[in-house]
């Protein structure tokens, strides 16, 4: 996978399960995209931090939603 792959990815896959998935696990899934997506800043300040450390948080609410679909 081409790195312009992953990113036509990482900006659909959110749209593409919406409605085909449980909530949980498009939570999920949202806020570990969220994750990547802020982990590729190129600078960091307490609040970026801070939001980074709250999608890491929801991604681990609701991961159980990926486990249970047997989807990991």
């Amino acid at each position: 996978m081409t790195g312009r792959d992953h990113r036509d990815l990482a900006r659909t896959i959110v749209a593409m399960i919406a409605g085909a998935a449980e909530p949980p696990f498009v939570r999920a899934i949202h806020a570990l995209v969220d994750f990547i997506y802020q982990a590729q800043s190129p600078t960091f300040t307490e609040s970026s931090l801070c939001d980074m450390e709250n999608s890491l948080s929801e991604f681990h609410r609701y991961k159980h939603a990926i486990l249970e679909a047997d989807a990991q």
